[in-house]
Parts: structure tokens; C-alpha cells; sequence
């Protein structure tokens, strides 16, 4: 749970208020929850517009599918070197490169999408579904 992240065997999705409120019960601090299922996370690796193994890629993870013209405005907020791309509930955005300060902060993408975000190196997430989800 120190990276943010919780991988849950269940037949039934739970809700996202049910695992916020396990969360703060049993550790004590709120945190948002973003749900995904196995073919979603598999999903979320498989449409990166970016292969993760030779670009430094991040996914913003969202509570819905974008507003399209929410998102027509935010990927051409970001240009060269860097990039954006937002797929349903999902923003991929490549980094310039490790280390390198990036110009796009994640509350950029929550302010003009409207709503909560979090963002994981796309990394992360292919560790975890090579891990955890096959």
C-alpha cells in the first residue's frame, strides 16, 4: 500500500467509497480510489501511444471518461519534447526524460478535466499487471 497502489482478488468490482473507507479505517489517512480490473489494467498498457521500455511514460488514471473537448484542450497544452495523449479514462503523457522537470502537473490535467486524478509511471503499472495480473 506505500506505493499507492492495491491489487484485490474478487469476483465482484467493489466500490470505489467501500475500498476508501477500508483504507482509512484500517490505516488511518483518506485516500482517492481509481478502480481498474485485469483486462482493464491490460488495457491501459496495451493503447500507450508510447512503448514504456524506451520512453519514460506516465498514466493519469481518471474517475471517468473525459469531456472530448476537455480533452482536445489539454493535449494541445503540452508539445515537444513532451506529449499528452488522453484515451477514455486514461491520460498517457511522455516525459522529456528521467529527472528532467517536467512543464505539466498532474493538477493541470484534474483542473481541466474536471475531476480527480493520479498519475503512475506506466512502468508501475506494467510491473504490477506482470506481477500480479497474469
Amino acid at each position: 500500500i506505500a506505493s499507492g497502489n492495491l491489487i484485490l482478488d474478487r469476483s465482484r468490482r467493489p466500490s470505489r467509497a467501500a475500498i476508501e473507507a477500508v483504507v482509512t479505517d484500517r490505516f488511518g489517512f483518506t485516500s482517492e480510489a481509481f478502480i481498474r480490473s485485469a483486462p482493464e489494467v491490460e488495457a491501459v498498457v496495451e493503447r500507450s501511444p508510447w512503448d514504456p521500455t524506451e520512453h519514460l511514460v506516465e498514466v493519469s488514471f481518471l474517475e471517468r471518461s473525459a469531456d472530448p473537448e476537455a480533452a482536445r484542450i489539454l493535449e494541445g497544452m503540452v508539445g515537444p519534447p513532451e506529449g499528452l495523449v488522453v484515451d477514455d479514462r486514461q491520460v498517457y503523457f511522455l516525459r522529456e526524460g528521467q529527472g528532467v522537470e517536467t512543464r505539466h502537473k498532474e493538477a493541470t490535467t484534474a483542473a481541466v478535466l474536471e475531476q480527480e486524478t493520479t498519475r503512475r509511471g506506466l512502468a508501475t503499472v506494467v510491473a504490477i499487471r506482470n506481477r500480479f495480473l497474469r
